[in-house]
């Protein structure tokens, strides 16, 4: 019998998605009988699963908390998020996406304390992007200076 000893009797990749979560991503166990599979796999595989889970406990405990609390808006400034949430909702119905894949609660909140009303004010908001802008802010800025238009107006 000849061991093939060109590839290791076992690799692991642990890989983690853009959320943060770890997971198994390859496992490559190079074995010369069915016992000795059973027996790596049997002895190794806990070991592997238990590291993943401290790995994702880290994680969790280590990330920060959402930031959508941190921004408190008055009954005014809710009145403006809520129609900002409108559009945005409207725009990902017509795209078929999340919504938060337009703009994420704490963005649109931004916009509402910043109040930008140029392309160059949109764009210091973190978490608006040329890309971001570019497909969706003109539409936003066109909202958020109707509604001050119309604030204005009402105050008149």
């Amino acid at each position: 019998m000849e061991i093939n000893t060109k590839y290791p009797k076992f690799s692991i990749e642990i890989k983690q998605s853009a959320r943060g979560v770890y997971y198994l991503g390859s496992l490559r166990i190079n074995t010369d009988t069915l016992e000795e599979l059973e027996t790596l796999m049997n002895s190794t595989l806990p070991k592997v699963t238990n590291k993943i889970r401290t790995l994702n406990s880290k994680s969790i405990k280590d990330s920060k908390p959402r930031n959508d609390e941190e921004i408190i808006l008055n009954d005014k400034q809710m009145n403006i998020y809520k129609k900002l949430k409108q559009l945005r909702l409207e725009i990902a119905k017509d795209e078929g996406v999340p919504s938060y894949v337009i703009f994420h609660n704490v963005v649109l909140k931004r916009m509402v304390k910043f109040q930008p009303k140029t392309k160059e004010e949109m764009l210091k908001i973190k978490g608006i992007g040329q890309k971001s802008y570019k497909k969706y802010g003109d539409r936003f800025l066109s909202l958020l200076n109707a509604l001050e238009f119309e604030n204005a107006k009402s105050v008149d």
